[in-house]
Parts: C-alpha cells; sequence; structure tokens
C-alpha cells in the first residue's frame, strides 16, 4: 500500500513541478527578451544563472513527460526512484530559480543606478558651465 501511495504522490508532484516549470518558463520568456538583461557584457551574471535556469526546466519537463509515459507497472517498480529523482528537481528548480531573481534583482539595480547617474551628470555639468 506504501508504493501505491508513493505513485499518488509522485503524480501530484509530476503535476506542480509542470505548473511551476510553466509559469517560470513564461517568466523567463519576458527576460529572455530583455536584450538588455540578456546581451549585455555586463548582465553576464544574470544571463548565466537565467539560461541556468532554462536548462533545469527543459530537464524537469523532460523528466515528467517521460515518467507520464511510463506504464503503471513500471511506475510502482520505480516508485521510489522517481519519488527521489522528482524531489531533486524540485530542489534544483527552486535553487536555480533563486539564483535567476537574484541575479536579475542585481543586474536591475545596477543598470538603473547607472542609468540614473548618467542622467544626472550631463545635467548637473551643464550647470556647472552656466555659473
Amino acid at each position: 500500500m506504501k508504493e501505491v501511495d508513493r505513485v499518488r504522490q509522485n503524480k501530484e508532484d509530476c503535476l506542480r513541478i509542470k505548473r511551476r516549470a510553466e509559469m517560470i518558463s513564461h517568466t523567463l520568456s519576458l527576460c529572455e527578451s530583455n536584450v538588455e538583461v540578456m546581451n549585455n557584457p555586463d548582465a553576464t551574471a544574470s544571463g548565466e544563472p537565467i539560461r541556468a535556469l532554462r536548462a533545469i526546466l527543459v530537464e524537469a519537463c523532460d523528466t515528467v513527460t517521460a515518467i507520464s509515459a511510463e506504464h503503471l507497472i513500471c511506475l510502482f517498480c520505480r516508485a521510489r526512484k522517481i519519488s527521489k529523482r522528482l524531489r531533486k528537481l524540485e530542489r534544483d528548480i527552486a535553487y536555480s530559480h533563486a539564483d535567476a531573481s537574484f541575479a536579475i534583482l542585481v543586474f536591475l539595480l545596477v543598470f538603473r543606478t547607472e542609468n540614473l547617474a548618467h542622467h544626472l551628470q550631463p545635467e548637473s555639468s551643464s550647470q556647472a558651465r552656466d555659473k
């Protein structure tokens, strides 16, 4: 009976991972369309975690799809191994998501600060010339 519960839990985990992967993928697509975040040489710190997160999401989707296609008997036989794999994927997604979020926040903070300083600098130098 334990294996039956584990198979049910694995199914719920697969659905949760799938939903989370879809949500994060949608959000990442917004970042990936931002040329400054992905291609700016100073943004390498944010681009790499985003690409790493994308890779783990692809792996998660492939794993969930493969598990969903397995025969029920195989799911019972491999329930413990599948459960461990799903837990690892979920943990990897959480870590990569945190890394990418932090990198994006830092990049945006630096980018906004540099832009603000750039906009303020010409204004202050033109005021100095007028005096």
